[in-house]
């Protein structure tokens, strides 16, 4: 077989333009055996991070770039005049300018849709490799095909000044030239030149049956019908991802074309973007500090604050904290959180107690960072951070809705605005979504693609896809269920209309339609994020062009910046007792042993209370008529799926007031189950368990709680056989008692 690398490729990133998906493209490159492929979404780097992941996984070398808007004016001109270049990064230099340019693009540039110049694309041309671009818009070819041979020849020039041997003239041929052949026209400019050729498909799907969707995709674009005569459509079927074979035989007169595209990809870097380091900022020590020596100065102090005569148990743990925060290069991070926090409260801004594992670090706690103390909760430090897994720290801070514009703004003001940015998030087309656009597309009345539209169930999980309504894929893959909704099946093989839209909207669904932001997640970097990672806009305001879990994988710090209404009513209430001649409460000194607030809660009495709320909560919460703080907790923890199915709520009911006996499964489970009467109901009491039972060392306890929460069977196989065999060596636990407590902890894990 002939071979050929495809340098020229939309994704679905590429809004509303391409139906292909990252997956399916690196899975239909493998299927036809190509070595490499290339993404080159218009203006973006989206799916640049998603590439090399997937490409990695399928022993694909992934070739991050970018088709870039250049405006002929200059990117501050205001026109809507755009040539298109491709840029491909040839090594990690090239990939760190081209995100810096493409940042640009967005940041400086932006107008309708990114746009750069020659100029910044000179700036930052090392390490790129340019092709000259494809289609009328191409930046050789605006002018071949106006007639200007002359001004083509000159552009050619000034990109051949910039890039020397790392410039090729796209060629394309999908069949449609008009009276002036930009094919032929490239092939006597690049030999005039001597410029090396490269031939590219400028794929936008993936297969030839595929154009009548793209082609709906493009109507649904501009908000218009398929019959519309005057809007964007492609000028034919051939944009897409052809063989090696078919590419060789559409460029048979210029073998080199076809060749070069595999000199291009054995220029270009196996893995381009740099993983395996964090990018944390520099805190400011006072002089004569360090951060390491400035994070053990606070925390002493804060230790002696908070237990005014520290016992050995808390002097222990604090110093073991320290010391793995300090191996696994975490200072700053506490330094950080810790400053914007107290900033925060200084400015009278209401600041969370701790929410998620943070809340086992007496480090956080000593900083003031957290408000409860681990050590009367029995929460773990490794459910926070493994010493084992170097994984960057997660902290989730609670904060007044009404003042976490002004912490964000605080932060951006010490760090930088640059280095201070939001994270982007995809809007896809969802079920209702996909089913009204293409019903609009194929000029159907609103009513009528809205009534077949509130035929998807709602489901806020998302499980009710068009597949699943229709039956073609099982809502349960594991347990093979199916969840067909009868009337849409109907009308899907009786009305050829309704058939032809779902089929549409069934290839559309899960593809990229719009720009949002995550709703509490913020970036703070060392310098610029675009040194780091590329930058987009969202409604004016910076974005990292990569989601939550990729920016993080970049080795960023990610904060989150969680406004609570909650907050901001407490807030209110304080501030009109205060106005009413009350006295000022302080709510970290309220107690948690009040018996007419537990009298209360014991009635059902809970609207208001956050996650207490619901008709079936009230239920349960009456049924146990809690008289401590640790019952809430039990309750909230209970009020799931898994420990509700397994009959668990009404278990620790009924063991709390005497109706069942307390039993452990073996004598060492007592100080970890005594707290919850016997039962699993917390992720720190598996992890004890595991420890104190079983012999596993904190770091393997934290790998199954992990393992646990991300239903990993193939992890959990491997730590089941450790748990029991453990279980007999450490506590000489029978093995089928054993088996049957590991069960029902899985059952405790279930969502």
């Amino acid at each position: 077989m002939t071979g050929f690398v495809h340098l020229h490729v939309h994704s679905h990133y590429t809004l509303l333009e391409s139906t292909t998906t990252v997956g399916k493209l690196v899975k239909t490159v493998k299927e036809l055996g190509m070595p490499a492929v290339a993404l080159t979404d218009r203006g973006n780097l989206f799916g640049a991070f998603e590439l090399a992941m997937a490409a990695k996984d399928a022993g694909i070398k992934p070739i991050v770039g970018c088709q870039v808007n250049v405006a002929p004016l200059g990117m501050r001109e205001k026109t809507r005049d755009t040539h298109q270049l491709v840029l491909l990064a040839e090594n990690e230099k090239g990939y760190h300018n081209l995100a810096k340019l493409v940042s640009r693009g967005w940041l400086e540039g932006f107008y309708f849709e990114s746009r750069v110049d020659l100029e910044a694309i000179a700036s930052l041309s090392q390490g790129l490799i340019c092709l000259t671009g494809a289609g009328k818009d191409g930046f050789i070819n605006r002018h071949l095909l106006a007639g200007a041979n002359d001004e083509a020849a000159r552009q050619l020039g000034l990109l051949s000044d910039v890039f020397g041997d790392r410039l090729y003239v796209e060629i394309t041929d999908h069949g449609v030239d008009g009276p002036v052949s930009a094919l032929t026209a490239n092939l006597e400019l690049a030999r005039a030149q001597q410029i090396p050729l490269v031939a590219t498909n400028w794929a936008h799907y993936l297969g030839r049956e595929d154009h009548t969707v793209h082609d709906v995709q493009l109507a649904i674009q501009k908000v218009t019908t398929v019959s519309d005569t005057r809007r964007k459509r492609m000028p034919s079927k051939e944009y897409w991802l052809k063989s090696a074979s078919e590419m060789a035989a559409l460029f048979a007169s210029v073998p080199e074309a076809i060749e070069n595209t595999l000199v291009i990809a054995g220029r270009c870097a196996d893995a381009p973007i740099p993983l395996g380091a964090y990018h944390l900022p520099k805190f400011q020590c006072p002089e004569g500090h360090t951060e390491k020596t400035w994070l053990r100065y606070l925390c002493e102090v804060g230790l002696k604050q908070r237990y005014h005569d520290p016992s050995e148990e808390a002097q222990q743990r604090l110093e073991f904290e320290l010391e793995t925060i300090s191996r696994m290069g975490f200072d700053a991070y506490f330094l950080i959180v810790a400053d914007f926090i107290g900033w925060a409260k200084k400015q009278d801004i209401p600041v969370g107690p701790g929410r998620g594992s943070a809340a086992g670090s007496i480090v956080a706690y000593s900083l003031g960072i957290t408000d409860i103390c681990p050590l009367r909760y029995g929460l773990l430090f490794e459910r926070f951070l493994n010493p084992g897994r170097k994984s960057m720290p997660d902290i989730d801070v609670d904060f007044c809705k009404d003042g976490r514009g002004r912490v964000i703004e605080y932060v951006a003001n010490k760090y930088g605005s640059t280095a201070v940015t939001q994270i982007m998030t995809l809007g896809t087309m969802k079920a209702r979504m996909a089913i009204k656009d293409v019903a609009r597309a194929f000029e159907w009345t609103p009513e009528e693609a809205q009534e077949l539209a509130n035929l998807v169930p709602e489901d806020p999980s998302g499980k009710h896809s068009l597949a699943v309504c229709l039956g073609k894929k099982p809502i349960d893959k594991e347990k093979n269920v199916f969840d067909a909704v009868e009337g849409m099946v109907k009308r899907y093989e009786a009305d050829q209309r309704t058939h032809d839209v779902l089929d549409t909207a069934l290839s559309l669904e899960n593809l990229g339609r719009n720009l949002g932001v995550h709703a509490c997640g913020i970036i703070i970097a060392p310098g610029p994020v675009s040194d780091y990672v590329p930058v987009c806009a969202v409604k004016g305001k910076p974005a990292t062009q990569y989601n939550m879990n990729q920016v993080e994988k970049c080795g960023l710090l990610k904060m989150d910046f969680l406004g609570l209404k909650t907050m901001s009513i407490l807030k209110k209430t304080s501030d009109i007792i205060v106005a009413s001649g009350g006295t000022l409460i302080d709510y970290t000194l309220v107690p948690l042993n009040d018996a007419k607030t537990f009298e209360m809660l014991g009635r059902g009495d809970t609207l208001g209370v956050f996650q207490c709320e619901s008709t079936g909560f009230q239920e349960l919460i009456k049924l146990l008529k809690p008289d401590r703080f640790e019952d809430l907790i039990a309750l909230v923890a209970l009020y799931r799926p898994g420990p509700l199915m397994a009959g668990m709520h009404v278990q620790y009911c009924d063991r709390k007031h005497g109706r069942e006996k307390v039993d452990y499964p073996h004598p060492v489970l007592e100080k970890s189950l005594k707290e919850t009467y016997g039962l699993y109901i917390y992720q720190e009491q598996v992890m004890n368990i595991s420890r104190e039972l079983c012999g596993f060392s904190p770091a393997e306890a934290d790998d199954l709680r992990k393992a646990m929460g991300k239903k990993d069977i193939n992890v959990l196989k491997k730590l089941e056989e450790k748990f029991i065999e453990g279980a007999w060596k450490t506590q000489q636990f029978d093995r089928t008692k054993c088996k049957e407590m590991w069960e029902k902890i899985l059952g405790f894990a279930s969502y």
